[in-house]
């Protein structure tokens, strides 16, 4: 787990700052308000990734569970069983979006002029098509992750981030701004590296005795897999409602130019979020082992230690707060300017963030998730609702979703721990032990 970590830390930390060399290039090649498009079209595909009905992390359990134990043909059935139902979801939501999309006006779902951008009826096939052959091959990075092999999927993606900004870079070069050939190369790449990583893997890589096959898929199974996956899936939804409805709400309410500060601001903070999420991905698997072997004092000192490193990130999301304005202008340099106000919201949400996805991984890891699931449903009600009037009071403009975002986590600085305290100490009783 230890290698896991500091592999990730490269690999993540090469795509975070791919991710930061983006945001000039994307905005040399797209108008501000394109760039906005942009940002708002992938938030929706951040819905999308959820169509798995949670059944990548319910996966995910069982089959570390299965390899724990040693029990290959077991854990070959879950993999096989897994691709085989993402694989009819994403052929169902191919027919579904072909239905549907003919009657979309997306101008309006948009908030923008469409007859300035008049091959935008192909970007957007192009996006959401793309969208379903990724959900289906990302099976291979949960399924490494699992295998404690959480960096390797890393470099899949680091991979296919340096392929994108070599693309972009051309792009420029040749003098060639086009919103479509953004989505172009954003939408293939991901697809061909998953291709060839999953070849790999699965013929001569460490997933080789796992290797899924048609005649390995086992339907009974699927009632396992959707016993957890199914209340991951609401978690998922609920978060997802909450995060990146962001881009909408303020697409609609302050159109798509306050959408791209939004995002840039966003992409800043994503730096700290992103680090802390490689510092936890390893131990998802690593607690659900843990947990499964009865190691309960390895789980005690592995949250003192992850809260210690969470003190730690506290400085650098407010070290990055205090110098953003000398950071941005070498970063983006007179192209771009943000609210203080926005910055600070942001890293609010960073601090409450990180800190709750320390018990967050633990919790899932071990698939206790009634009360977050609870939760989840309690704050995809009102978190869109919520974000709307803040937005609307004098005090917020579009900052006032991030606000919303704010007040809704803050039930999981209590939650989340306490059902920690209750599990570890064997004093959980009905729903905290769900």
């Amino acid at each position: 787990m230890f290698k896991n970590v500091i592999l990730s830390f490269f690999t993540k930390g090469g795509i975070a700052v791919i991710g930061i060399l983006m945001v000039p290039m994307m905005l040399q090649l797209l108008s501000k308000e394109e760039f906005g498009i942009w940002q708002t079209l992938s938030s929706m595909l951040g819905w999308l990734y959820f169509l798995d009905i949670g059944l990548s992390n319910g996966f995910k359990n069982l089959f570390t569970q299965a390899i724990a134990e040693k029990q290959i043909e077991k854990a070959n059935k879950f993999l096989s069983t897994t691709y085989a139902i993402i694989i009819f979801t994403s052929l169902f939501f191919v027919l579904v979006f072909e239905c549907v999309n003919p009657f979309l006006d997306w101008g309006k779902i948009l908030n923008f002029n469409q007859s300035s951008i008049p091959n935008f009826p192909i970007i957007i096939q192009l996006v959401f098509l793309s969208f379903a052959f990724k959900l289906a091959l990302s099976i291979l990075n949960t399924a490494l992750a699992s295998n404690q092999q959480y960096s390797a999927s890393t470099v899949i993606e680091l991979i296919t981030q340096i392929c994108i900004i070599g693309f972009l870079y051309f792009l420029i070069q040749v003098k060639w701004p086009s919103l479509f050939m953004v989505a172009m190369i954003s939408s293939v790449a991901p697809i061909v590296l998953l291709v060839l990583a999953s070849v790999y893997y699965f013929n001569v890589g460490s997933l080789s005795a796992y290797r899924p096959t048609w005649r390995n898929v086992d339907l009974v199974l699927s009632g396992q897999l959707f016993s957890k996956g199914v209340q991951f899936f609401f978690i998922q939804i609920a978060f997802v409602l909450m995060f990146t409805a962001n881009n909408i709400i303020v697409a609609q309410l302050f159109g798509p130019e306050q959408v791209a500060e939004l995002s840039v601001v966003s992409k800043y903070y994503s730096i700290p979020i992103m680090a802390f999420v490689i510092v936890l991905g390893p131990f998802w698997a690593g607690f659900t082992e843990a947990y499964y072997k009865n190691e309960i004092s390895w789980v005690q000192i592995t949250i003192k230690r992850l809260l210690a490193i969470w003190v730690l990130f506290l400085l650098l999301i407010w070290t990055m707060y205090w110098f953003f304005e000398p950071i941005s202008m070498f970063w983006l340099g007179n192209h771009f300017k943000a609210s203080s106000k926005l910055v600070f919201y942001y890293a609010v949400f960073a601090s409450v963030v990180t800190f709750n996805n320390i018990f967050s991984y633990f919790l899932n890891g071990i698939g206790k998730i009634r009360v977050q699931l609870i939760g989840a449903i309690f704050l995809g009600i009102i978190s869109i609702p919520l974000s709307v009037y803040f937005c609307n009071l004098p005090f917020f403009e579009a900052d006032g979703v991030l606000a919303a975002n704010i007040v809704c986590l803050l039930l999981g600085v209590v939650l989340g721990p306490l059902q920690y305290y209750l599990i570890i100490t064997k004093k959980a009783k009905g729903v905290w032990l769900k």
